[in-house]
């Protein structure tokens, strides 16, 4: 494994599909923290973890050195370890969670940017909601304080062919710019997070500006 290579091969790529700027994640879940710190050697600065437990193993070594993100399932129960570690949250996909996130942090005094997780191919092995229930979610996290919903997060099926990974991301893309418009006024919503390490070019191609790579790097 050399991280600094694999690094310099995927934002080749990402230069290569890219419509504008794009924020890397390094997927660094089962990773050590030595390779961890080998990619902020390399100057990766972001890193997504999938579980809360392993978050907090991270972040008690290498703190705030790194900006994490939260891009697993999160269950509410688990909120309260990691609303003042992650720079994002990807993965609300409940009135419930997005619930207790507000509450959390109105009690810390902190306002935690989110995502809003979308499936968009009705995976029953995926969590988010339906594309017919994003307005409804937008219009409920943007009442709450404590959150700032900042865009949206979907995964693609791993066995998804080109032309279905195709319109998966373009069709959140689209609902992601109808959101842009219909809130205008809401200059935060600017993040759309899709694509990872099999399918991030097809996803910048279709207008992602956040995609999450683990094996990529980190193999």
């Amino acid at each position: 494994m050399n991280i600094r290579e694999n690094l310099i091969d995927i934002n080749d790529r990402i230069k290569a599909n890219a419509k504008g700027p794009v924020t890397l994640v390094a997927v660094s879940k089962t990773v050590t923290c030595d390779e961890v710190r080998a990619a902020m050697d390399a100057g990766q600065t972001v890193f997504g973890e999938n579980r809360v437990q392993e978050l907090q193993n991270k972040y008690s070594v290498i703190g705030n050195k790194a900006t994490w993100h939260l891009i697993g399932h999160l269950q509410t129960n688990k909120v309260k370890y990691v609303v003042d570690k992650v720079g994002l949250i990807h993965s609300v996909d409940s009135t419930r969670l997005a619930d207790e996130i507000s509450r959390c942090c109105i009690s810390k005094n902190i306002v935690m940017p989110c995502l809003l997780q979308v499936n968009v191919s009705k995976e029953d092995s995926k969590s988010g909601v339906y594309m017919e229930d994003v307005d409804r979610m937008v219009d409920y996290m943007l009442g709450l304080e404590g959150i700032s919903l900042k865009g949206f997060m979907t995964m693609a099926p791993l066995d998804a062919s080109e032309s279905e990974l195709h319109n998966i991301f373009s069709r959140l893309y689209k609902k992601y710019l109808d959101i842009k418009q219909e809130y205008i006024h809401n200059t935060d919503i600017c993040m759309l997070s899709m694509g990872m390490t099999h399918d991030f070019e097809i996803a910048l191609q279709e207008g992602a500006n956040i995609i999450r790579v683990g094996t990529g790097i980190f193999h």
